[in-house]
């Protein structure tokens, strides 16, 4: 595919991003988003490519990151203000503008740390290397983490409200992915099924 419809894929995406949540929940209509927009998720990996192909200012990425998350946090606190507690976490789902364009910054700026920043510290760089070869079979399984931690069945039930989300948020972030890791680590010791996880 040539850059200027992959352009297009990029921002037919983005833009349905925005519109399909607004449409179906602010508005109330609701209708198959599949003709709008790839299917859910699959746009971060168009994104992902897209953006490794760019060249990008790294203080654009920051101030879009900022503006993402800002927006993120303003966007949530006007809906609890002053709309139906229903709309709660409206402006930070995954597929939402602000957080799409937060998360593309940000993956902007950790690929562009240099490769040879952790060179001299052994443990961390093949830490981070072997995390950088496993995002795929991680991503599968946090979500069944994720339910799992959320969800009491490992003694402890952490979500984004269990205690100040400032707080909760990134500790519920850390325990999935570090579960996610520890699981998939021994699993991609075993020939056949490292072949079928990615």
């Amino acid at each position: 595919i040539d850059r200027s419809k992959f352009t297009f894929f990029v921002l037919v995406w983005i833009i349905g991003s925005f519109t399909i949540p607004f449409i179906q929940q602010i508005i109330g209509l609701q209708f198959n988003p599949t003709i709008l927009v790839f299917s859910g998720f699959i746009g971060y990996f168009l994104l992902g490519v897209y953006l490794m192909q760019t060249k990008t200012k790294p203080w654009l990425a920051y101030l879009m990151f900022a503006w993402g998350i800002t927006v993120a946090l303003v966007g949530d606190w006007m809906v609890n203000l002053y709309a139906a507690p229903d709309l709660n976490g409206f402006f930070h789902q995954y597929l939402f503008f602000p957080v799409v364009i937060a998360a593309g910054s940000l993956f902007i700026l950790l690929t562009a740390i240099p490769n040879n920043k952790f060179e001299n510290h052994n443990i961390i760089n093949r830490v981070i290397h072997w995390i950088g070869q496993n995002t795929l079979p991680i991503y599968l399984i946090h979500i069944m983490i994720l339910e799992l931690v959320g969800g009491g069945y490992l003694g402890i039930a952490i979500t984004d409200y269990s205690f100040n989300p400032l707080l909760a948020v990134p500790i519920l972030a850390i325990v999935t992915f570090t579960i996610s890791a520890l699981i998939i680590y021994p699993l991609k010791k075993i020939p056949y099924v490292s072949r079928i996880i990615g």
